[in-house]
């Protein structure tokens, strides 16, 4: 259970990362994903879209390794699943490239984690 804790924090700090960069550093995350950004909606639409969403799953990430809520989980699971699910389906109508292979296994492998530890909540005593 410890390493479950420690895994799903370190998650959360990660999400913290394009969370962050998204809100503060706008326009570095921008060009790094190579995103045009129309002034001045194309910066707030960096924010809203990336940075918003990235900092809600590492404040839950967060939360619940300190609080054992594991059941707040699914939610996080099922994003990052679903996020992992349109970029393969994506691969298949526009073509896959090497750059987009670590995002597709990193993104399973926390959908598979977050779904795994929210299941701890039907087994915690």
């Amino acid at each position: 259970m410890k390493f479950l804790r420690v895994a799903v924090l370190v998650v959360g700090l990660g999400f913290l990362l394009p969370g962050f960069l998204a809100v503060f550093r706008t326009d570095r995350l921008a060009e790094f994903l190579s995103l045009d950004l129309v002034p001045p909606t194309g910066l707030v639409t960096v924010r809203v879209l990336i940075g918003a969403p990235y900092l809600a799953m590492a404040g839950v990430c967060i939360y619940t390794a300190i609080k054992s809520t594991w059941a707040w989980l699914v939610p996080i699971a099922a994003t990052e699943g679903l996020m992992a699910l349109l970029r393969i389906s994506s691969g298949f109508v526009h073509g896959y490239s090497a750059a987009g292979i670590p995002e597709m296994l990193i993104e399973t492998f926390i959908c598979v984690l977050m779904a795994y530890a929210a299941r701890q909540s039907a087994h915690a005593p």
